[in-house]
């Protein structure tokens, strides 16, 4: 029992890590699609190394032009954005924002940023409406209709500010949207920046997203002086972390696999020395050693494989439930103020292709760490064996 509950843990280990790690990658990709980037995003040269900054000077001139040109190339639906950065105020306190001017009716749909509640046109009292996160609504206290303040810099360097009315909260399950980012219309964007005739960049969505590259590198020969990202390059960095936690996840899995191992030639050695004389007896009949080894690794085979089941049933259970229900990362990440776009609710995912992987290995462990011993035991002399 305790050796096949070792191999249960090692399977049931195997088998969530895979699905975890799949659900995380899936959700920064998604992450980056669904509520930032979308498959594309087209910015002038040099603005995609100085993001942070968000330098006005590299923000791209007659974007509608440009979306009609690219339009006639690529069957691709982008819109129209103006970053920045803003420090969002209630009269008493004030933080660091991220200010983005869309489009609200048609950006909203296209990355599903749907309010929880918010004001009907006609409460507005010709104020200008800014929508935020959830989370920096919690932060300020503030609900719909409530008054706002945003400061920042305008194009050309100088301070600006103006009133807002609180039209909406957003929540998005995206601690980049949820804890940071604030809307506004467009043109209300472009007035407070003096911006106007400009946008920062140009998102948009394709029919396929494996068709991102071909698309890059078609829109790049097309367009000598924008820079195109797609989604992959998006969400590189954080790719590149997640390969990073599957190898600490593959180590932790080797070593309990090691000690599954151990475990199994262990019980073998402990089961052939109580078994000596049966072993002994046996081969004074006659008995060949391969049959003696061939029943030592079957006895081995069968605690591996009721272990390996069971580890089967818990991991793939586990990973089979939390691909429906997900595991709500929320407030954690509210602690750390991670500004990365990625679904705070990871969804595992749920594969047989893992189910099988994790099974083949825990039974050629198995019978790998059992056979060693198996075979010496085989080859006892039946006069040894018996006076023993």
């Amino acid at each position: 029992m305790i050796t096949a509950t070792s191999l249960l843990v090692g399977v049931a280990m195997i088998i969530f890590a895979h699905g975890f790690m799949d659900g995380l990658d899936n959700s920064v990709v998604e992450g980056q699609i669904r509520y930032d980037s979308g498959h594309l995003r087209l910015t002038a040269p040099g603005l995609l190394d100085d993001e942070e900054d968000l330098i006005y000077e590299k923000f791209m001139q007659n974007p509608g032009r440009l979306k009609e040109q690219i339009k006639q190339q690529a069957n691709v639906t982008l819109y129209e954005r103006l970053l920045f950065k803003a420090e969002l105020s209630d009269g008493v306190h004030s933080l660091m924002t991220r200010g983005v001017g869309v489009y609200i009716d048609l950006y909203f749909e296209a990355f599903q940023l749907k309010p929880d509640q918010q004001l009907a046109t006609t409460e507005y009292h010709d104020m200008k409406p800014i929508w935020i996160g959830k989370d920096l609504g919690r932060i300020f206290q503030v609900k719909e209709g409530d008054t706002l303040t945003i400061l920042t810099r305008t194009l050309y360097g100088s301070y600006t500010a103006d009133d807002f009315i609180l039209a909406g909260l957003i929540n998005s399950t995206n601690p980049l949207i949820d804890n940071f980012s604030i809307f506004l219309r467009y043109d209300d964007a472009a007035e407070l920046l003096d911006a106007q005739g400009t946008c920062s960049d140009l998102v948009g969505f394709l029919a396929f997203r494996e068709a991102a590259v071909s698309v890059k590198t078609k829109l790049t020969k097309l367009l000598k002086n924008i820079e195109v990202q797609t989604w992959q390059e998006n969400a590189e960095a954080m790719l590149s972390i997640n390969r990073f936690r599957r190898k600490v996840f593959g180590i932790i899995n080797a070593i309990i696999l090691a000690i599954v191992a151990t475990s199994i030639a262990n019980t073998v050695v402990m089961s052939c020395f109580e078994r000596i004389r049966e072993i002994g007896t046996l081969k004074a009949l006659g008995y060949p050693r391969a049959s003696i080894l061939f029943l030592l690794l079957t006895e081995a085979f069968i605690i591996g494989m009721l272990g390996a089941i069971a580890g089967i049933i818990l991991g793939g259970g586990l990973t089979y439930y939390l691909e429906l229900h997900g595991i709500d990362f929320g407030e954690m990440i509210q602690t750390m103020e991670y500004s990365v776009s990625l679904s705070v609710i990871i969804y595992t995912i749920f594969s047989v292709r893992h189910v099988i992987f994790a099974f083949s290995l825990g039974m050629v462990i198995t019978l790998v760490s059992a056979f060693l011993p198996a075979w010496r035991f085989s080859r006892l002399s039946p006069v040894n064996a018996l006076h023993r």
